[in-house]
This record gives structure tokens, sequence and C-alpha cells, in this order.
């Protein structure tokens, strides 16, 4: 038996996200169905991270097991040969029988893109949530640091979740703004925001509803201390929208 541990990237704009659903085309049924061809075995694919429709992924890492007598180097040959172009297994190697690429993790990354601009390149499009207004960068900022520790986030998760956990804790939440993208010998010029946060873990489009909130915050919709209130209240009404999958990336998994 081998055990297996890959790093993914993934474009998720073509499916309903991470985990396998009932007629749906989601990542984990494409990835698992490919390995079961090669393998000639059912074949389940566990990941870090449950990303929402239309999200991607920099650095999602996943594992699995086999009896294939083929070697990671061609195995991870053979899996990308058969992969559609926006789904590519980056990295995969041996890893012990007990391994499990979420409940292992120590931490994750998250990082959020959003176009302040007003001419989006069609390059970057698909990729960012364009908002197309003047923020207040030192409020939203300032709101971001009262998220930084361990707080019950009941406030930005979505319903329909079954956790009995809902406190995390956030490391660092880095905000940066990028003015030029080189691509292709070339410079796109596009306002982006960049937004990670790194926490030890995530509830339910938790960072959507944090960077929407932060950035209602930033356009004047809502004070810096409804932050303080979001927490306290533990009621996803009080918070700010949901920031569309698009401009999701998950970017590292660290163990």
């Amino acid at each position: 038996m081998q055990y297996l541990r890959g790093l993914l990237q993934y474009c998720g704009t073509n499916y309903k996200g991470w985990q396998v659903q009932p007629n749906c085309l989601t990542i984990q049924k494409v990835l698992q169905d490919v390995i079961s061809r090669i393998t000639n075995e059912t074949i389940k694919v566990k990941a870090a991270g449950r990303t929402d429709a239309g999200a991607h992924a920099l650095g999602q890492v996943i594992s699995f097991h086999t009896t294939t007598g083929l070697d990671p180097r061609r195995l991870k040959k053979a899996i990308n040969a058969l992969l559609p172009p926006d789904i590519r297994l980056i990295d995969l190697t041996a890893t012990y029988e007990g391994f499990h690429p979420r409940y292992d993790a120590k931490m994750k990354s998250y990082l959020y893109l959003i176009h302040l601009g007003q001419e989006t390149s069609p390059f970057i499009a698909p990729f960012v949530w364009d908002v197309r207004c003047n923020l207040n960068l030192d409020k939203l900022k300032e709101a971001s640091r009262h998220l930084i520790g361990s707080h019950d986030f009941s406030g930005f998760m979505a319903s329909g979740s079954e956790v009995s956990n809902t406190v995390r804790t956030v490391y660092c939440i880095d905000i940066a703004v990028i003015n030029e993208i080189p691509f292709l010998g070339q410079t796109l010029q596009n306002d982006l925001l960049a937004i990670e946060v790194t926490a030890n873990g995530f509830l339910k489009q938790m960072v959507r509803n944090i960077v929407g909130t932060l950035i209602d915050i930033g356009r004047g919709h809502l004070c810096v201390g409804a932050i303080g209130s979001i927490l306290n209240s533990k009621d996803r009404k009080r918070a700010g929208i949901t920031a569309p999958a698009r401009g999701l990336y998950l970017k590292a998994v660290y163990y």
C-alpha cells in the first residue's frame, strides 16, 4: 500500500467547489475519477480545505492511498495527463499511513483579491472581486486588527454548518495594494487590494464574510467598531456582505 500526499492547484470557476456532490462537477470528483481510472481502484481523496464553488487553490494539500506499483513521479505524470487544464497536481510524494491533510494542519492561509480601479483587465477579471469604489484603507486595516486572536467567529459563519466548535484563532491579516502585475512580458496596470488571512482553521465562508465586512467598513457602510459587535453578538446578520467566491484562493497549508 502506498500512502501519498500531493500539492494541488486549480481554477475553481467551472466547479461546484471541492467536495463531491450529487449531479455536480467538483474538484474532488474529477480528481478521484482520474486516479481511479489509472489505478483501477476506487480512490478517495482527502483535502486540507473544502473550497467553495468558484473559489481557487494555489496550495491545496491532498492525500490518498493506493496499491498501484507506480512510483509517485510516474503517477503524478499520469494523473496530470488526464486532468483538465484548470486542475494541476504540482507535487506528489510518499507520506505516512495516518496523515490527514485537514486534521493534521496547524495553520492555513487564504488570499482574497479585490479590484478597485475603473477598468479591469480581462486577464484578471474572472479571478477578482470588482468593487470599483474608493475605500478608506486606514479604517479597513484598523478594523482587521480587531479580528486577530481567538474568538467565536459565529458572526462570520454561513448558515448550514454543522461544526460544534466555532472558536478559531486568527494569527494575522495582511493587507496590501498591488498596482502592477507582470504578465507574459507585459505589465497589467490594476489597482488590486490583497487581503491574506492566516488562522488555525476556518468556518464555512468565514474569509468571504470577513472580507465583505471589511469592504463595507472601508466604504463607510459599517463603522470600525462593528467588528467587536459582530463577534460579541455571534449574529451573522450584523456582519457585512459575503464577498464572491471568484476572488478567494486557498494559498497555503502549514503542518
